[in-house]
This record gives structure tokens, C-alpha cells and sequence, in this order.
């Protein structure tokens, strides 16, 4: 074996490159490569594998192959894996992941391109299939390969035979939690079929308050189901129905996560009545476990827990009784009904939701060029002074699985999202307003974090559980929809796609309609996009470049209201995932250029009757 170390990633993806041109070409130069006298060898055989590490390869190579330096004209690929049950068009497959970043941009036959099946019928079948492609073509000539966090290979977890073959493979909570970034982050905590709601519409009663707070509860409700196929049903009869009850006080949470069975009482504060609040609590309710909480936490956020604010304690469960929050199953079902794998929790733990602050040393209007919340900020996430008694809503959800000696709860597939509306803010539980509690490894997103609105994954998590069968018809267009980009055939409308934010069309296919946006074109000038003049706009942009280039960018000039969560904002969504929310700045503007992941970007600019304005400057980059 030959061990190289290299100084940075850059180095190690050019060098990575480089090989693989070089035996490329090498095998090129063969007599039966040339002549295709042996067919077995008239192609070089290429094992290819994804995730974030090998992307500064691929983006070499496709810079390699459009200066004339290699040609995949004779290169046969063998991916190393996918995910079982994901169609080869979904957004999160690997195959979608491959074509997205490596495969459109070269000069590769279609045909010689090999990525498991995942929706395979029959995935033995599919497994034995693959093997013998592999043999057709003489095995593989040079595989590219990462190591996990674990040591695993390919999704050969340890203790894999080296003599495996390629097969079905169960993974475990450190591979799961890895691979977030790209498929399976633990969004939700859905306490499997004994904990979700019978069917999607769902009984609910409302205890106290006026006419006034009886509305807002049910415009809180609505915020669910305007975008999923929830309906709430107000049933005074109903003795199985989550129950809003209004209490005096500042104190807004629910009692479990997932039906429980009986009354699931969310109990609404005189303080921190808001409709967004009404949504969030309801989703827990759903199943939503908070998205700070997730196990793959630490690779988005970290907690400042000496700013943790020492009277909100009576507002969490001390940790050391976390082990009383299992509750019973609900009324006629019975543990034994549930499936071994994944296990099934329910847990039981107040959830508090404050009232969002804004920032009361800041003017209501101000430039975002200089947010003094953010100066001298140092890394987070020393656990010395934690207070015990305040650290359940921070803990990630593995560490309380970990006191129970659980090792698995039933997850839903979706990227780590800031704009979560199970998000909390950065001040969230603070000692002081000034005190940031929850700091985003990226900061740009630290505004982000806390939104008012349903994010667009809030609502597919939910849709994808309640309904995912809800638009089986062809529809007026004659046929299935074909939606792009991550969306979904909408359950409350089935002759349209449900799309992520920014992109519109009956199919996804195209800009999201606004009098004030546009499609433009990154060149290799530095141009400017100035917001438009209004208060009461709503302005979608996309910033294209051509093919194999990305879009620098950056925000030269600002003004909003400044507050967490921003309100009146201006958005830019600059990752390959365009399902996700994007950084939303109305107090902190990035100090550096800012790089697309893929050629374009979306600018949405919401100033909600406020005034507002930004500037953002643009080009392409090879």
C-alpha cells in the first residue's frame, strides 16, 4: 500500500483527477482498446463513488475533458451504490447525484454509465444483474473509492466479508447520519404507524380564549393545510384529538411528539400567541421532532451552552428524568403490532417555543452591513457550564436515545434545513437578547434559522407520511406529472407540482411567476441586480451560467427591519438542493463572495410592507 498526504482538498481532488485522466488515457493508447480486438477490454472499466468528497474530482475532470486532455468516449462507470427505493429521477438518488455533477458535462456514452437500481422489483435480481456487468467488461480498471467516519467502504459497514458482492445493505446510525448531507437527515421523529394520526384528517378542540384566539388557532392549523393533505377537524365529541389550550403566561408547548392516544393537549401562552407558533406546536403533534435536535446536529450548528438562560429550566425536562417520557402505546394497539426494525418511540417532553425578539439595540431599519451581534464571535459548543436542568430541547436526539439503549427510531429522508419551521432561533432561551444560544456553522444562515413560514420540506415530510398516493391519476395533462427539481404532484391539486420556492409551472419547469423577477445571465463582468421600488412585492430571480461554470456572488448593500427569522428579507439559494431554504439576510450580510454549488442561483426578495432594498453583485466563474 502507498499512503499520500496532501496539504488541502484542492490538492488532493487535482491529484485525484489527474490519475484517473492519466490511466484513462494510458489504456487509450492499448492495441485492443484501439482496435476492439479484445472486447472485454475495449472499454477502461471506472468505479465511481459519491458524496461531497470526490466532487472537487469530478470538477477537475469535466475541466480536464473540455480542454482536450480526456475522453470518456471509451470509459465504462460503475457506481458503488444507491439508495433502495429511490427512483433514478428523484433529486437524492445517487443516479440523479451523478448525472448532476460528472456524467452531463463529458463526453461518456449513456450506455456505459452502470448505477444500481434502487426501485428495482426484484433487487436480487438487480444485485446479480450488476455483477455480471461487471464481469462483462472484464472487472474494474481503477476504482475510486472514500472511507467513512466508520471505516466503511461502499456502504460495506464494518465487519463487511471482503468477499461480499454487491447486495442489499442495511446501514447503521453513524453511516445514516454521515450521508445526511446528501439523503437521509433525521428530519422527524414519527413514532411509526401506532404513533401517526389514523388517517389524515385529524380531530382537534380548542379550550378557553376568545373568538379572537380560537381564529388564531385555526389559521395556525391552516398553515398545514394549505400546503399538505391535512384537514382538521374541530369534533367536541372526540376523546382521541389533539386539544389547544389557552394558559396565561409566555410558556407555548406540546406534550408529545406523535399521536400518544387520548388528548394531546398543545397549550398556547397569552405571550406567545402567533399563528406560527399555533403551526409549530402542531407539529410536534404530527411527529416533528425539533430540527436542532437532530443526531447529525453538529455538522450544521453548535450550541453555546453557557448562554443558555437559567430560568427557562422549568420549560425542559432534566435529562435525568428522560427515562420516565416513554409513554404507554395508544388504545387498541399493542407493541406487538409494531415492526421490530425500526424501533418505535414516542416521547413525552415539554417543548417550548418563545416569542421571537427583535433586536431592541438595533434600529427598526437598518443597513445589514454591520450586525454587532456577530462581533468577535467565537466558536461554540463548550459543555462545561451546562445547566443541567435546561438541556433537553438543546440535546441531540441520539444522545437521549443513547440513555435508553436505543439504537434505532423510524426516520424521514430530508436534508438538515435552517428555514425549518421546527427550527428555533439563534437567541432562542437566551440569557441576554445579545446572547447567542444557537450559532450556524455557516453563518449566513444565522437570520435564517427561527422562520415564521412552513419550509417546503416541513410540508413534503408531512405529505410524503399522510398521503403519498394522494395524486395516482394522469391528471388534465394526460399523463403522470413529471415534476423537476424536487417536487411533488400537489395533494391538494393534482394537476400540478408542488414546487420548492422559486420555481413554478405546472411541471416545475420554469421561473416562479412574479411582476418584478427575472431570468438573467452570469457573464464574465461583474453585474449588479438592485431591488425594485414597493413595499408590498414579492420578487423571484434566477441567475444562470453556462454549463460547468458557478455564480460568484455577493451582497454589496442592504436595508431591512432586523429581526430573527427576518421578516422583510432578501434570499439566495445557492445550493445544488434547491428544495432547501436558502440564507435570508436582514441584519448580516456575508463579508466574503459566496460560490453556487451548480451554475445557478435564486434571489427571492420578500420585503412584506416594509421598506426594504438590497444590491447584489454577480459573474460567472469557470
Amino acid at each position: 500500500m502507498k499512503l499520500l498526504i496532501f496539504d488541502d482538498y484542492e490538492a488532493i481532488s487535482r491529484f485525484g483527477a489527474e490519475l484517473v485522466a492519466q490511466r484513462i488515457n494510458a489504456f487509450a493508447q492499448q492495441k485492443g482498446a484501439v482496435d476492439g480486438t479484445d472486447s472485454r477490454h475495449a472499454l477502461f472499466s471506472l468505479g465511481l463513488p459519491t458524496g461531497a468528497t470526490p466532487l472537487g474530482m469530478y470538477r477537475r475532470l469535466v475541466e480536464m475533458h473540455k480542454a482536450g486532455k480526456v475522453s470518456f468516449a471509451r470509459v465504462a462507470t460503475f457506481n458503488m451504490d444507491e439508495y433502495v427505493g429511490l427512483s433514478p429521477e428523484h433529486p437524492e438518488s445517487y443516479h440523479s447525484f451523478m448525472f448532476t455533477n460528472f456524467f452531463r458535462h463529458i463526453d461518456i456514452d449513456p450506455s456505459n454509465v452502470h448505477i444500481p437500481n434502487g426501485n428495482a422489483t426484484d433487487l436480487a435480481a438487480e444485485c446479480a444483474n450488476y455483477e455480471r456487468s461487471i464481469a462483462a467488461v472484464g472487472g474494474i480498471d481503477l476504482f475510486v473509492s472514500g472511507i467513512g467516519t466508520d471505516g466503511h467502504m461502499a456502504f460495506n459497514e464494518p465487519g463487511s466479508s471482503l468477499r461480499s458482492r454487491t447486495r442489499v445493505q442495511s446501514l447503521d446510525a453513524e453511516t445514516i447520519a454521515a450521508n445526511a448531507r446528501f439523503l437521509t437527515a433525521i428530519r422527524v421523529v414519527i413514532a411509526g404507524q401506532v404513533y401517526e394520526w389514523n388517517s389524515n384528517v385529524i380531530p382537534f378542540q380548542i379550550w378557553g380564549g376568545d373568538a379572537n384566539f380560537q381564529n388564531l388557532i385555526r389559521r395556525g392549523i391552516r398553515m398545514w393545510e394549505e400546503v399538505t393533505c391535512l384537514r382538521f377537524r374541530e369534533n367536541v365529541q372526540a376523546t382521541d384529538a389533539i386539544r389547544y389550550v389557552l394558559e396565561k403566561g409566555d410558556s407555548c408547548f406540546t406534550e408529545y411528539i406523535g399521536r400518544n392516544g387520548g388528548f394531546q393537549d398543545i397549550i398556547i401562552g397569552s405571550e406567545c400567541a402567533e399563528e406560527y407558533v399555533v403551526a409549530h406546536e402542531t407539529g410536534h403533534a404530527l411527529g416533528y421532532w425539533h430540527t436542532h435536535q437532530r443526531p447529525d446536529r453538529e455538522k450544521y450548528i453548535s450550541i453555546n451552552w453557557r448562554n443558555v438562560l437559567e430560568e427557562a429550566t422549568a420549560s425542559f425536562m432534566p435529562f435525568r428524568s428522560m427515562l420516565q417520557m416513554l409513554p404507554p402505546a395508544p388504545p387498541s394497539q399493542t407493541w406487538s403490532s409494531v415492526p421490530p426494525l425500526p424501533l418505535v418511540l414516542s416521547i413525552l417532553l415539554l417543548l417550548p417555543t418563545l416569542i421571537r425578539p427583535m433586536l431592541p439595540h438595533i434600529n427598526s431599519s437598518n443597513s445589514f452591513t454591520n450586525f454587532p451581534l456577530l462581533d468577535g464571535l467565537e466558536p461554540m459548543g463548550s459543555e462545561k457550564n451546562v445547566l443541567e436542568e435546561a438541556t433537553a430541547s438543546f440535546m441531540p436526539f441520539r444522545s437521549m436515545l443513547q440513555a435508553f439503549g436505543i439504537k434505532q427510531v423510524s426516520t424521514r429522508r430530508a436534508p438538515y434545513d435552517y428555514g425549518s419551521l421546527m427550527h428555533y432561533h439563534a437567541v432562542a432561551h437566551a440569557r441576554q437578547v445579545s446572547d447567542f444560544t444557537i450559532v450556524p456553522k455557516e453563518l449566513k444562515y444565522v437570520t435564517t434559522m427561527g422562520t415564521e413560514r412552513m419550509a417546503f420540506l416541513d410540508a413534503k415530510v408531512i405529505n410524503d407520511i399522510y398521503c403519498p398516493n394522494a395524486c395516482s391519476g394522469l391528471g388534465e395533462l394526460g399523463r403522470p406529472l413529471r415534476c423537476q427539481s424536487g417536487g411533488y404532484p400537489d395533494p391538494n391539486n393534482c394537476n400540478v407540482c408542488r414546487c420548492p420556492e422559486g420555481l413554478g409551472g405546472i411541471e416545475c419547469d420554469r421561473l416562479q411567476p412574479s411582476n418584478c423577477g427575472a431570468e438573467l445571465q452570469a457573464t464574465d463582468q461583474w453585474q449588479t441586480l438592485r431591488s425594485p421600488h414597493g413595499k408590498d412585492i414579492q420578487c423571484f430571480w434566477r441567475i444562470s451560467a453556462n454549463e460547468g461554470s458557478r455564480v460568484r456572488f455577493r451582497l454589496s448593500d442592504g436595508e431591512f427591519p432586523c429581526s430573527y427569522g427576518c421578516q422583510s428579507y432578501v434570499e439566495i439559494k445557492h445550493k445544488l438542493d434547491i428544495r432547501l431554504t436558502g440564507f435570508r439576510s436582514c441584519c448580516y450580510r456575508p463579508k466574503e463572495d459566496t460560490l453556487s454549488d451548480g451554475n445557478q442561483i435564486f434571489v427571492i426578495y420578500r420585503p412584506n410592507g416594509r421598506t426594504a432594498r438590497f444590491s447584489l453583485r454577480f459573474i460567472r466563474q469557470l
